[in-house]
């Protein structure tokens, strides 16, 4: 998701006078607060470390102002961080062709960037009266020329296998060089620009790892509450922090609701309910929960009444796809191929696009069932930001230079056939970690999940952990040997899921409001610009919002936020 919020701030379009708002009600809330503490005399008991802050965007800047000030009115200390330059000429936010790092004009805006991430660290904690730490005061000019040495001496190897200690370093920087590089594999025609951001993300860890372990010295945190570590600027402290048996409290912008934050701890994937859900499982399941379930799927344009049976395709479809409406169909749901997340490597394949290039060879050879292979809607998403050498599904079929069997059929992204409607015509679907298994879960088509989505293994989906389990689930489904009753009990199993993520896991707290419709995004509306209501001390003590309480009460006491038998409010809206 980091690539949308990057596209969208290079736009400019986050950047109107409205959003002045956040600064207003914050100087009000943040003089109200004060009081408070100083007239009721509340003495720090807890110290909480908050790594660097995603602070491009003002809706970051609500979410880390709302929720430092609840905790400090509970007694915490916050310790903000700051970059303050301290990395190399490529950083997880702007790296690679984000930043036009092969470009003229590149020492300009690299520098530019710094210099704005700088004020916006300095001008976002000091509305609250705090100093962030500079991390670069913590590593001396010597040690960042050994730090240097030192990494040019990993370039000789494979970098992409180096460890700092335990913790991945190698693989942490293969992460951003293809995710800043819009790439989703290294290939040989580009593998010295690859070799050569590796080199800077791997002094940049080097560099955060130093000055982090330090700051944890000097400092000693009681709890960390920072951004998702799924990059390495908040996945370095998380692993220092669990070396040091410190809870780690991540938070970041996903949920299924536009004004939502998830958070987890001691986790650094984007979304983790697993430690509630065999709890939630226990609970009574009402059938106005269902209903609520059903009406979501239904705006969201899913199909309720899937059953196993051969399906009817419309000629508007089997016409505009050039599909058999006689032949079954298998529905093969990518994701963005660029994004780190969606190339994680699964149990059965090495990357979506192993994946991929597999599953059409075996339909090659089953000429018998037909495959579709829909694009991610936001697969050509920055379509200006290295539209010649970004990874595009059509392209890397062009640079293996074979053709597509007359069974498999490649949807892109902007067909005007959506995925759900070839889904309803489709005997299964397939996918790597995309939300749509999850949606179309709910429906009763059966979902076959490849990669580590945050939905597989739970009961109902079908998880392979090898290329023949795989290949054998495809049979047995497309040969319709499949059951209504075990596919009306994944349903179930399915919705309920989906009530736990949605209603309580996609935390809103309702202290924050959408901005002004045009920053609305109406395609994008997790995009859409958050900006805190007017707000007194008294809307965030506790007893004032049960969601807050929830979240600061479990990193106060050292609570998970998802495990048995506990799990934030369920949101009424």
């Amino acid at each position: 998701m980091l690539y949308k919020i990057l596209n969208w701030l290079r736009s400019g379009k986050h950047q109107p006078s409205s959003l002045d708002i956040t600064d207003m009600h914050f100087a009000r809330l943040s003089e109200s607060c004060g009081k408070y503490i100083r007239k009721n005399n509340i003495k720090p008991s807890i110290r909480i470390l908050w790594p660097t802050t995603f602070n491009l965007s003002k809706t970051w800047w609500a979410h880390d102002g709302i929720i430092s000030a609840a905790l400090r009115l509970r007694g915490a200390d916050i310790v903000p961080t700051m970059c303050d330059r301290l990395q190399s000429d490529e950083c997880m936010i702007w790296s690679g062709e984000w930043q036009g790092s092969g470009k003229p004009g590149f020492r300009e805006r690299r520098d530019s960037y710094c210099n704005q991430c700088i004020r916006n660290d300095i001008a976002m904690w000091g509305q609250w009266g705090l100093r962030p730490i500079r991390l670069a005061s913590f590593v001396t000019a010597g040690e960042i020329a050994e730090a240097k040495e030192e990494v040019a001496t990993w370039m000789e190897g494979d970098w992409q296998k180096v460890m700092l200690g335990s913790f991945p370093t190698g693989y942490e920087a293969w992460k951003a060089v293809i995710n800043n590089d819009l790439q989703a594999e290294i290939q040989d025609w580009w593998r010295e620009r690859a070799d050569s951001m590796a080199y800077h993300h791997l002094l940049n860890i080097r560099l955060l790892n130093q000055a982090y372990e330090r700051i944890f010295d000097v400092i000693s945190p009681d709890r960390v509450f920072g951004n998702g570590g799924f990059y390495y600027p908040w996945g370095i402290v998380g692993h220092i922090a669990k070396q040091r048996h410190i809870s780690y409290f991540r938070y970041y912008r996903i949920g299924l609701h536009r004004l939502a934050w998830n958070y987890v701890r001691n986790n650094h994937e984007l979304i983790d309910v697993s430690p509630a859900w065999e709890s939630w499982l226990q609970k009574p399941w009402r059938s106005e929960q269902e209903q609520r379930v059903d009406q979501d799927l239904k705006n969201r344009g899913v199909q309720i009444d899937w059953k196993p049976k051969r399906k009817v395709v419309p000629k508007n479809i089997s016409e505009q796809l050039g599909l058999d409406p006689n032949e079954p169909i298998a529905l093969a749901a990518t994701g963005v191929a660029w994004d780190a997340n969606t190339n994680i490597r699964s149990e059965a394949f090495g990357c979506m696009y192993d994946w991929l290039w597999e599953t059409i060879r075996w339909f090659a050879e089953h000429p018998q069932w037909q495959l579709v292979i829909r694009a991610h809607p936001h697969d050509n998403i920055a379509p200006n930001i290295a539209p010649e050498t970004r990874t595009l599904f059509e392209r890397e079929v062009q640079r293996k230079g074979t053709a597509l069997p007359p069974n498999v059929y490649f949807v892109p992204h902007d067909h005007s056939v959506s995925t759900f409607e070839i889904a309803s015509v489709s005997e299964l679907l397939i996918t790597y970690m995309s939300t749509i298994g999850l949606e179309i879960a709910c429906s009763g088509l059966p979902v076959v999940v490849i990669g580590p989505a945050h939905y597989r293994g739970k009961g109902f989906t079908l998880d392979p952990v090898n290329p023949g389990e795989y290949f054998s689930m495809l049979s047995i489904i497309l040969s319709g040997n499949v059951s209504g009753e075990s596919i009306e009990g994944r349903s179930l199993l399915a919705k309920r899921y989906w009530y736990l993520y949605a209603y309580h896991a996609s935390v809103v707290m309702g202290l924050v409001e959408l901005g002004q419709r045009n920053l609305a995004h109406e395609d994008e509306p997790y995009l859409a610009q958050q900006v805190p209501e007017q707000l007194t001390c008294q809307d965030l003590l506790p007893g004032a919002n049960p969601y807050l309480d929830h979240i600061c009460d479990s990193v106060i006491h050292d609570l998970p936020i998802m495990g048995p038998n506990r799990w934030p409010p369920e949101r009424q809206e």
